[in-house]
């Protein structure tokens, strides 16, 4: 249409307004916003209403109020959405200065008027307005709809008064789920985890159907109260009225199993889960820590990692004080990059984190860095630009934390940074590793070449680690080991075969792991013949004696690929001095996937 110069009318720009509220699009609402104001239309109160409803929608208030301020004609409907709009973004007083002043100008409120004014009135400043408004209304109508008295049981309960919460509930003469979820999760939020159990109880004769918030916060109930009988009862519920594919289902049922000492549902639960998000890795990580599970703690973020989900700031406090509790400086050390990196607000209560982190760690320098730079934030915030916040300063912030004379100061300080960056799948924060200290600070040694191509490979990175491998002067079996090895791990088996054979042309001798790591690698290729042949190689050219590890990989290789009869001659043949209980593991475990 604009583009045939054809000027929109007024509907229009209602309908694309509506359109912007929804997708939640402030920029385009302005640009429709500023088309209205330069059309040869006058906006009538019903396109500014729906401008003042984009705006708050949108999240810009500021913008609300312009449009209310400048307009000519108000109805009711333009000052219950600005009414309403203030209630939602938690500004009651505005709420409460506007519906004072709509009553001056004679305007009478509606019923979605009072829900807006009884949302804005859950601030604590405005509790005894709320109640009066309450009484008003109760001798005006008798009976409230179900909306309407579904409002004021939230105001009475995040107030505190759950009694008159109550007493609201038994006169509606309708209530829907909505009522009782509003007074569970009022008691589970107030620590009444057992009256939560009662007005369950109430519930369930009323003949309603709960829904997924009510389990959620009778999980909760679970949580707080240790009730993990009443757990196990509610899961069931769960089961019963297929609620247990949600994602915030199964995150309340790992948290009250943990909660309640049960990690082995929590982590059953937690496992047949298909999706995880950040909040569920945060839930398994502070139960572990609750049980003072720390090194199953640290496996859940490395495995986070590896699952591609991004950790937030309730993941990094966590991992601090993992951290702390098994004085792992150098981890510590790395989250704090991690921190830097991800762009996290470093808050008082981050910083404080950081701070007990680096004194546990008895690492005292660190500590007062943490606190020196703290201070300094906290005097500088207030002329930062959001340009500050960009990529770049990351980085900068980042170089500057990792150049400190604790992390960089020696080879061995670099090769344990780097070391943890391989463990935690840092690969970002080892990228920096290596640009900003090894390359500027560390002599690039074979200790430092190897701990770098460890970290590589571990994170993925192949090419970057045999870009490595590559520039080092002189290169052990090690180096090549570690190359293989990743690349085994990440399925790329011809890669693998290329660094063994450079590896035996550059005149390297392989060692007992290289072999167990390209046997692996030929095993998860499918590669039997090859690996057969790798096999007698080792034994025949290297002469070296097979240890248990090859007789696993040589099973494994053989049961990938159905050989079920060489996987069993391989079995027989193992010398009695290894170990024999992971070899028939393995073997059954392959005759069981081929149905033998």
């Amino acid at each position: 249409m604009q583009t045939s110069y054809a000027v929109p009318d007024q509907h229009i720009f209602v309908n694309a307004l509506k359109a912007c509220a929804k997708a939640g699009v402030l920029a385009k609402g302005r640009l429709i916003h500023f088309q209205i104001v330069v059309s040869i239309y006058e906006p009538n109160t019903y396109v500014n209403n729906t401008l003042i409803d984009m705006y708050i929608k949108c999240c810009s208030l500021q913008d609300a109020f312009c449009v209310f301020e400048r307009m000519k004609a108000r109805d009711v409907v333009t000052w219950t959405a600005i009414i309403v709009g203030c209630g939602e973004h938690e500004c009651g007083t505005k709420a409460n200065q506007y519906f004072q002043q709509m009553q001056c100008e004679g305007i009478i409120p509606n019923n979605v008027t009072y829900i807006g004014m009884f949302k804005a009135c859950c601030d604590a400043i405005l509790q005894n307005q709320g109640m009066s408004l309450h009484a008003c209304i109760s001798n005006m109508q008798t009976e409230f709809d179900v909306t309407l008295g579904n409002t004021l049981i939230a105001m009475y309960a995040k107030s505190r008064r759950l009694e008159d919460a109550i007493k609201i509930l038994e006169q509606m003469p309708k209530q829907d789920i909505v009522s009782w979820n509003v007074l569970l999760s009022a008691y589970v939020q107030h620590g009444s985890g057992c009256d939560a159990f009662v007005m369950y109880g109430k519930l369930q004769k009323q003949r309603l159907e709960p829904d997924e918030v009510t389990f959620i916060s009778l999980l909760q109930a679970c949580a707080c109260t240790e009730a993990l009988s009443k757990g196990s009862v509610i899961h069931l519920h769960i089961l019963e009225c297929s609620f247990e594919s949600t994602l915030f289902i199964n995150n309340a049922l790992i948290d009250m199993y943990g909660k309640c000492g049960s990690m082995r549902d929590a982590l059953a639960v937690f496992t047949s889960v298909a999706q995880h998000d950040v909040i569920t890795w945060n839930t398994l990580i502070a139960c572990y820590i609750l049980h003072k599970e720390y090194s199953k703690a640290l496996e859940a973020y490395t495995k986070m990692q590896e699952d591609g989900t991004e950790p937030d700031d309730v993941t990094f406090v966590s991992m601090l004080q993992v951290c702390s509790s098994l004085m792992l400086l150098v981890y510590g050390m790395l989250i704090h990059a991690c921190i830097i990196l991800a762009g996290i607000n470093m808050d008082i209560y981050v910083n404080s984190c950081l701070f007990e982190m680096y004194v546990k760690c008895e690492s005292f320098e660190d500590g007062d860095f943490v606190r020196g730079s703290s201070q300094r934030k906290d005097t500088t915030i207030s002329n930062l630009t959001p340009t500050m916040n960009s990529m770049g300063s990351q980085d900068e912030e980042l170089t500057s934390f990792l150049l400190q004379e604790s992390l960089a100061g020696s080879v061995n300080g670099c090769c344990k940074l780097l070391k943890a960056c391989s463990i935690m799948n840092a690969l970002d924060i080892g990228r920096h590793v290596h640009c900003n200290v090894v390359e500027t600070v560390c002599d690039f040694d074979m200790q430092v070449g190897n701990a770098l191509v460890d970290m590589y490979a571990k994170c993925g990175s192949i090419q970057d680690a045999y870009s490595v491998l590559c520039k080092m002067q002189k290169r052990d079996a090690v180096t090549w080991t570690t190359l293989i090895s990743g690349s085994g791990h990440y399925m790329d088996y011809q890669f693998a075969v290329q660094c063994y054979e450079e590896m035996v042309k550059e005149g390297i001798d392989p060692v007992e792991t290289t072999y167990v790591c390209l046997l692996t690698a030929c095993s998860r290729a499918g590669e039997w013949k090859e690996g057969c042949r790798y096999f007698e190689s080792m034994m025949k050219q290297h002469e070296l004696t097979p240890i248990s590890d090859h007789f696993y990989c040589m099973i494994d290789l053989f049961g990938r690929s159905g050989k079920l009869i060489e996987a069993d001659d391989i079995l027989q043949t193992i010398p009695l001095s290894c170990p024999g209980v992971v070899a028939y593991r393995t073997f059954l475990n392959h005759c069981k996937s081929h149905k033998n």
